[in-house]
């Protein structure tokens, strides 16, 4: 049987929804009007987001991985004890997240620069002369 949850608890999730939504369309609005985004790039920054959000996500998954190899392994070498509750602390999602995001970022720096270069280099080769060919 259910117990009947207090008319705060009910609130909370509708509030967040809405909490959510209205910071989201302050943010397209600042973005399209301010900022002069264009709404149509939102899809691409939305697959960017999905692309950050996986970066996140394999941090956390090797940190996991590493974390409890390291507690395994420090079992069977020392004989102690040691949890793998601490595992599961929030900090390690936090960090693994902020790894994820920094290694993304660090990526997209890369790759500007790599555009950047080729917009350079192309640029270079329209005013150069043509190659001479030998052998004919």
């Amino acid at each position: 049987m259910q117990a009947i949850s207090e008319p705060e608890d009910r609130m909370t999730e509708p509030i967040v929804v809405i909490l959510a939504g209205v910071t989201s369309f302050a943010a397209l609005w600042i973005g399209t009007q301010w900022l002069r985004f264009r709404p149509g790039d939102l899809a691409a920054a939305l697959g960017k987001t999905l692309e950050c959000l996986g970066m996140m996500l394999v941090f956390f998954a090797a940190n996991a991985a590493v974390g409890l190899a390291a507690i395994i392994g420090g079992r069977s070498l020392t004989g102690v004890f040691v949890s793998t509750y601490v595992m599961s602390d929030a900090a390690i999602l936090g960090i693994s997240f902020l790894q994820g995001l920094l290694f993304f970022c660090w990526r997209e720096t890369k790759a500007g620069r790599r555009s950047r270069s080729l917009r350079v280099s192309r640029s270079e080769r329209r005013g150069a002369p043509a190659p001479i060919r030998e052998g004919g």
